[in-house]
């Protein structure tokens, strides 16, 4: 837990004390979140999209907190008994006290970045990991400048390996993330279309993942995926040791003699035989790429081969789930092309009687968005469904896609938002039925679990 002085706190930010506080204790903890804030705990306000903290300070100072940080341009209220230390930006401010507190202890440091793949490769991984060390990992998708920061202030002592996300909208975002905690060991899982209103193209997407080296030196070491080019060329450019994994070409991780089974998908590497119980083929590059992360770390084959049996995915990956004889498959935490060509794949092997797919507008493809929509529908036309489900502005163009691909129109719907679509699927669903949830975070597909299943 943070522990420090007032003269600590003031001398790591650099602020300014904005008031002549009755009380001056020292600061057990910090918290961004008025609501949860505990006594001795320091607040620090941060303006947001949606809410800005500044708004909450009195909250905080009920709630026995030791001391506030805040903007410069917070003007302070006379007759405020405990310190308020005023920073230029209070983002920069939690970034350096998380920072300081960092250093403090000698860890591994692992971070994971990709287009797809990167929280269940770290959720994974850190599962693998587990077994032997005490490990803290970046929570849900905590993997801006905010969501690390956080993180890295709830390390202890019992921490010996740190597994961090880095994800970015603009170039330059997972640079400033990298520079910050210099990772031991660094990860692409692929390099794939995603956030192109922010990188343009995909050769942004391929420059912006790979800043992740900006912050590895040559003791560092890269890990990556040897089936993707524009990982080939990042790996390319970095002069520490590098190691690769693949399901297609020659890798130090290559999974071969690959066969579907009930339960899960076993197969070769190395000479040993694997049992992985993860769904899906594209969940195989994630194992791959954790269990060369576990190696890395110093685990031996044994070790790993013994936790596996265990693995689960994160919550809203491939979450199957059944009643009266229907099943859905949860597969709405996010979307971009790449994974939802890849839920379309699982869906089109699942076992069952008929097959249907909801999919949901894949959002911030920018000026590609109309190409890669349609794309998807033209796939899932392919792929021989009973009935498609476009839900969301953006995929209008899954369904023109998937009638003009050749699929009938009478098995294809499409609305603006979730709101009414149970009124049509509901009443079509019957026993050996598997549904496919697959969208943006922010299409709320997965409202939809709870009235499929009852």
């Amino acid at each position: 837990m943070l522990k420090l002085s007032l003269s600590e706190l003031i001398q790591i930010t650099g602020g300014k004390t904005g008031n002549s506080p009755i009380f001056c204790k020292d600061i057990q903890g910090l918290s961004t979140d008025s609501r949860n804030i505990l006594p001795g705990q320091c607040f620090l306000a941060i303006k947001g999209e949606k809410y800005d903290g500044h708004n909450f300070i009195l909250d905080a100072i009920q709630k026995d907190a030791s001391a506030i940080i805040a903007n410069e341009s917070y003007p302070v209220a006379s007759g405020i008994p405990i310190p308020v230390i005023q920073v230029p930006q209070t983002l920069d401010a939690l970034e350096k006290i998380a920072l300081h507190h960092y250093k403090q202890f000698p860890l591994l440091c692992i971070a994971i970045t990709g287009s797809v793949g990167k929280t269940t490769t770290k959720h994974l991984a850190c599962s693998i990991l587990s077994n032997r060390f005490g490990v803290l990992k970046s929570p849900k998708s905590f993997n801006n400048s905010l969501g690390v920061s956080l993180t890295l202030l709830e390390l202890e002592s019992i921490h010996k390996v740190l597994v961090m996300e880095l994800g970015a909208n603009a170039p330059g975002e997972i640079a400033h993330l990298t520079k910050m905690i210099k990772p031991d060991i660094g990860l692409i899982t692929c390099v794939a279309p995603c956030h192109l209103e922010g990188f343009h193209s995909l050769s942004g997407v391929e420059q912006a993942k790979s800043e992740i080296l900006l912050g590895m030196g040559e003791e560092s070491v890269f890990i990556t995926n040897a089936d993707d080019c524009a990982c080939q060329r990042i790996l390319s450019k970095f002069p520490g040791k590098t190691v690769t994994f693949s399901l297609e070409k020659t890798s130090d991780f290559h999974a071969q003699n690959i066969r579907k089974e009930k339960d899960g998908i076993a197969f070769k590497m190395n000479g040993e035989e694997y049992f992985s119980p993860l769904p899906g083929l594209h969940n195989l590059y994630n194992l791959l790429a954790s269990m060369a992360i576990a190696t890395q770390a110093g685990m031996t084959p044994e070790e790993i081969k013994d936790s596996l049996s265990s693995l689960q995915l994160p919550a809203m990956r491939m979450e199957v789930k059944q009643s009266g004889g229907i099943t859905v498959i949860n597969d709405a935490y996010n979307a971009n092309p790449k994974s939802m060509t890849a839920a379309l794949e699982y869906l089109e092997q699942f076992p069952s009687t008929r097959k249907i797919a909801v999919l949901g507008s894949m959002l911030e493809l920018g000026k590609e968005s109309h190409h890669y929509h349609a794309l998807i529908g033209k796939e899932a036309a392919a792929k021989n469904l009973d009935f498609l489900f476009a839900i969301g502005k953006e995929a209008k163009d899954i369904a023109i896609g998937a009638k003009e691909s050749g699929m009938p129109e009478d098995k294809i719907f499409f609305y603006d938002d979730n709101i009414n679509i149970e009124k049509e699927l509901l009443p079509l669903l019957k026993q050996g039925d598997v549904v496919l949830l697959k969208a943006s975070r922010r299409i709320k597909l997965e409202e939809l679990v709870s009235k499929i299943i009852c």
